[in-house]
């Protein structure tokens, strides 16, 4: 999803499935609000990759929402074409289901490849994300770009973190599920592998 801030820019939209899931939204931005902080940020362009928290929404309903920005500028997006952009960011498990094996070896490559460097300076700034599932990969589907979603189960300075959802417990690394021990920075690696892995075979 989308929406506008009060200058009008289109931002992504990140709303709770649930009202009791208000607090989760809260603990992304406080998390995101850390990452941010790194002076690496956006001299590695991972505000590319990792969005910057715009703030908490309330979007008319119980359930709370948290807007999120990210540097588009390597994609040559125009303010015009913002919302077209965002409109055709989906999450990896969409894109999986509908592209399958029609996605070239050398896309998923780069997906890899940015995931990756995401991920590594995730863990050098301290965080863990520990849930890269199929959910919480985004691809824009024109150029292939990734961002990261959903760090509200993020594991900030090794802190213990109850981060699985039953559905994706099949590719969780072992220490996860069924141990139910705190993820470890090798978890998000494995967890993008079978990810790209689930979506592409």
């Amino acid at each position: 999803r989308f929406a506008y801030d009060e200058n009008g820019k289109c931002h992504l939209l990140r709303i709770a499935v649930d009202p009791a899931d208000n607090d989760l939204i809260k603990r992304e931005k406080t998390i995101l609000d850390q990452i941010i902080t790194d002076s690496l940020y956006k001299t590695l362009d991972m505000d590319t990759v990792i969005p910057t928290p715009v703030g908490i929404v309330n979007i008319g309903g119980p359930n709370t929402g948290i807007l999120l920005d990210y540097n588009d500028e390597s994609q040559d997006v125009s303010k015009g074409d913002r919302r077209f952009f965002l409109e055709q960011v989906r999450p990896l498990r969409q894109v999986g289901e509908y592209y399958k094996r029609r996605i070239p070896l050398r896309a998923i490559g780069w997906m890899w490849n940015r995931l990756w460097a995401a991920s590594t300076f995730l863990h050098d700034a301290g965080a863990i994300h520990a849930a890269l599932t199929p959910d919480n990969i985004l691809i824009q589907t024109s150029t292939h770009h990734v961002i990261l979603s959903n760090f509200s189960h993020a594991s900030w300075q090794q802190e213990f973190v109850r981060s699985m959802t039953n559905e994706w417990a099949s590719i969780y690394p072992s220490e996860i599920y069924p141990k139910k021990e705190s993820p470890q920075f090798g978890s998000d690696t494995y967890l993008i592998g079978m990810s790209l892995l689930w979506a592409f075979t």
